[in-house]
């Protein structure tokens, strides 16, 4: 007897046949589930393009809606926060500073702690603070009519 599916969506396996006819599908199955996702990918990049291009956020279609989105990642500058370290503070100071803000990065913790203690002021530092564009992707999500 040829592997079935149930009607509840499920397989059972009885013979040893049937188990190696599972083996085969499954592995066509993931292979067509390989290529589809690698297919969708690459339209999603088309559409992402075409979008950029036309200078469109958005496009939507009876259904569905696509949509760019750009996300921003904002992080300290451990170069620009030493840099005004070395301003503000006198040279026996500021590298005292730079160990309690920073591990080998800066510390988000530790300058948000030193901040509200008023150990120092966000002013003195905040230009080493910076976005940092993701890279956009395109969403695309179904709309109800």
């Amino acid at each position: 007897m040829a592997l079935k599916r149930e009607d509840n969506g499920t397989y059972t396996i009885r013979t040893q046949a049937e188990a190696e006819e599972a083996i085969g599908l499954r592995q066509e199955l993931k292979a067509d589930i390989q290529d589809a996702e690698q297919d969708a990918t690459e339209i999603s990049k088309a559409l992402l393009r075409f979008l950029q291009d036309s200078e469109l956020d958005e496009l939507e279609v009876p259904g569905f809606r696509a949509k760019i989105i750009q996300r921003n990642y904002p992080k300290w500058n451990g170069l620009k926060l030493r840099r005004l370290l070395k301003k503000r503070f006198a040279a026996d100071e500021w590298q005292g500073w730079w160990r309690s803000l920073t591990t080998r990065i800066p510390d988000q913790e530790k300058i948000n702690e030193a901040v509200a203690a008023g150990e120092i002021e966000m002013e003195d530092i905040e230009a080493a603070y910076e976005d940092n564009p993701g890279q956009p992707f395109l969403e695309v999500r179904k709309v109800s009519d």
